[in-house]
């Protein structure tokens, strides 16, 4: 059978190009490795840090702790300042009554702008570096105002410079001890009633 012109030329390319590129095919698929599978990576899903909320009612009991180490102290400071149990007694109520307030407060209000978030809810351990961290905070800005009310309390039931500033003194070196124990205490215990979270589901991410 004859072809015409433009046929043969047409199955001469084809064959040309067959020709020069199958041997080229041929070696790559031997010196290529074959494609191997995708890696998938298990991804956890990220979620902020849990935190203890800020509660009134909280703040309030860890000031009735502290002010029931705290008035038992001072009752014996004030009874020896001011030479009468009943009157070192009266004076550490009251001063228990005012410090009372001024702690729950102060310790609410510290809790609303950096709550806690070292709980075993978040799968940590507990820091005591934290707590102190945070208890360095909290105590220095309640102690000018407890300071205040102690200096107060002493001088309106002495009257006498000398006896408020050596009573003043002596609670003033007992405070923080109770403090650090009451608080750290009280961390502790928020850490270990929340119990630690179940471990989050993976998503599986194809690369």
């Amino acid at each position: 059978m004859i072809v015409g012109p433009a046929v043969g030329r047409t199955r001469f390319g084809i064959l040309l190009v067959v020709g020069l590129f199958a041997p080229g095919l041929a070696l790559a698929q031997r010196v290529v490795p074959p494609t191997a599978p995708a890696e998938v990576t298990l991804i956890a899903p990220t979620e902020p840090p849990k935190a203890m909320e800020a509660s009134v009612s909280h703040s309030a009991l860890k000031g009735l702790t502290l002010k029931a180490m705290s008035v038992s102290t001072t009752a014996v400071i004030f009874a020896l300042g001011t030479g009468s149990v009943a009157t070192g007694g009266l004076m550490a109520v009251m001063n228990g009554i005012g410090g009372w307030g001024i702690f729950t407060a102060n310790d609410y209000i510290w809790d609303t702008f950096w709550p806690n978030t070292n709980l075993a809810s978040n799968n940590q351990n507990f820091q005591a570096t934290t707590s102190l961290s945070r208890n360095t905070l909290k105590y220095l800005t309640l102690k000018p105002a407890l300071t205040v009310l102690n200096v107060g309390v002493i001088y309106a039931f002495t009257d006498t410079l000398t006896a408020t500033a050596a009573t003043s003194v002596a609670t003033i070196l007992v405070l923080p001890v109770l403090f650090y124990a009451n608080n750290t205490l009280w961390d502790w215990y928020d850490w270990r009633s929340t119990p630690p979270a179940m471990t989050a589901p993976v998503a599986a991410q194809v690369k």
